[in-house]
């Protein structure tokens, strides 16, 4: 009885937590610009049949809840306060404060994406410069970090090897050095550029080297209020901000800046936030009650809970077509939930490959003669005379290893807790602590598995290899894992 009214409390706060959450982001008048991060916030996202189905409205919704959370700024605030000035860490997000000037690690050098520029310039040199009698140059501006980085212990790419690779592979054109005439003052010091009225030296460089020389009259004009550069919101400290100074002239300032793609000028303010909207978030809210309600009283599983979505799913489309949301239409429910079904059948496939492995072991019925009931024997067998904790923490373990060859939590569920539940039974261990093992070792390791798809090919769209992020993050795996261990002790210890 106790267990049951602790489970009930437990998730009836948790369900009051996030709602209050979610009502406070929703209620809260959405922002349109972040004055410390200097730029524009997301907006409540396009909403249509195909965008939920597909699962891109959610995640741009993600985006916008993340960056309407209330306070927000705060909390990025508090963080930077206590990554700097208690844990004693030296960056915050790879942002290091050195002189009063905030900086960004740029390292290692991504020697590929410096090739790959290489072979773009030699291919517009060559389809359109090569016979022609042009004289090409190029020159390669410094950041901040090649005046701080090195001098002041944090990592620096080799800028000399930087140029020298360059230069190897565009002999076609002439380099100009630039570095002799910069300065650290050069730059803003909460910015990632140079400042513009101190851009002469380098300009009257470049033209001389060029056989030329500058034309043209400019006044120096400066903002009345105060500049905070891209790494004063990235770095989320109280810096003092720069003094903003631009050039124009006459013809600069009859210049006219215009969106070709969107044919419009200004920021787009995004989409209206209507009744339809909320409706459409209220039904997702109402149908996770719904979920949570079903699983702990009535035993809700798989099929139930598959048509609870798509009820869910059938609601949004209609309110949609009842409030015309997006122009959607009544085939567009159908088409939506054949694209979204789609996406679905790899999930589909490694379920059903688990379950008939299951089949081939023998099924998952304990009291029958299986391969899987010996599997499950000797293991128990050997964890035999062990305490309730160390066998929870083993199981821990074993989960975060099985996650290296099945990465789909689902897959990984279907195999492994036919064993774990009963095991945990015969060791003393609750089957929801079992549970919380499968959770917590399926999530953590999906940072580091080369296994994990999602995982590599996000790599590889920010053009990092798998070692390099391996070296970054195994040490706050292993804080993470430290804390997964704790999490399972306290549940072992208060009989979770």
């Amino acid at each position: 009885m106790w267990t049951r009214t602790k489970n009930r409390v437990v998730a009836g706060v948790m369900i009051l937590f996030f709602l209050t959450i979610v009502l406070c982001t929703w209620m809260k008048r959405p922002d349109a610009f972040s004055g410390s991060e200097r730029r524009v916030l997301e907006q409540f996202p396009k909403l249509s049949a195909d965008r939920i189905a597909s699962g891109k409205f959610m995640e741009e919704f993600e985006s916008y809840s993340l960056d309407q959370f209330p306070m927000r700024d705060t909390f990025r605030s508090l963080k930077a306060f206590f990554t700097f000035s208690v844990f004693r860490q030296r960056d915050n997000e790879g942002i290091y404060l050195v002189e009063d000037y905030a900086c960004k690690l740029e390292y290692p050098l991504q020697e590929v994406a410096l090739d790959r520029a290489a072979e773009r310039f030699t291919y517009v040199y060559e389809k359109y410069l090569e016979d022609t009698d042009s004289k090409v140059y190029f020159s390669i501006i410094p950041d901040k970090n090649f005046f701080l980085a090195e001098r002041n212990g944090y990592p620096a790419i080799d800028y000399e090897l930087l140029i020298n690779r360059m230069k190897s592979k565009t002999d076609f054109m002439t380099y100009i050095d630039i570095t002799d005439v910069l300065s650290l003052q050069d730059y803003y010091r909460t910015d990632t550029h140079w400042r513009q009225e101190r851009i002469f030296p380098v300009a009257e460089k470049l033209v001389s080297q060029m056989g030329t020389e500058l034309t043209g009259d400019y006044v120096v004009k400066t903002l009345e209020q105060p500049f905070y550069g891209v790494y004063y919101g990235q770095a989320a400290l109280p810096i003092s901000p720069d003094e903003l100074c631009y050039l124009t002239n006459e013809t600069l300032e009859k210049c006219v800046v215009y969106d070709y793609q969107n044919e419009k000028t200004g920021i787009d303010e995004g989409h209206s936030f209507g009744i339809g909207h909320i409706l459409v978030l209220l039904t997702l809210a109402v149908t996770i009650i719904w979920v949570v309600w079903g699983v702990m009283t009535k035993g809700y599983y798989m099929p139930e809970i598959a048509t609870q979505f798509f009820v869910m799913g059938v609601a949004a489309g209609v309110i949609g077509i009842i409030f015309h949301l997006n122009d959607m239409k009544m085939n567009d429910i159908a088409s939506s939930f054949k694209d979204g079904a789609k996406d679905l059948i790899g999930a589909a496939l490694v379920v059903a490959m688990a379950q008939g492995i299951m089949q081939v072991l023998g099924g998952s019925d304990p009291t029958t003669p299986t391969v899987i009931n010996t599997i499950m024997y000797n293991i128990s067998q050997a964890l035999a005379g062990v305490s309730g904790a160390v066998a929870a923490v083993l199981m821990y373990l074993f989960q975060s290893v099985f996650n290296f060859f099945v990465v789909s939590g689902s897959g990984q569920a279907a195999i492994t807790m036919p064993i774990m539940a009963p095991l945990a039974d015969l060791l003393g261990v609750t089957r929801q602590t079992s549970v919380l093992a499968f959770q917590l070792g399926d999530a953590f390791t999906n940072l580091i598995v080369p296994t994990s798809g999602c995982l590599i090919g996000s790599l590889a769209i920010a053009r990092i290899e798998w070692s390099n992020w391996i070296k970054f993050m195994w040490k706050f795996l292993g804080i993470l894992m430290i804390g997964a261990v704790v999490t399972i002790l306290i549940a072992v210890g208060i009989g979770f």
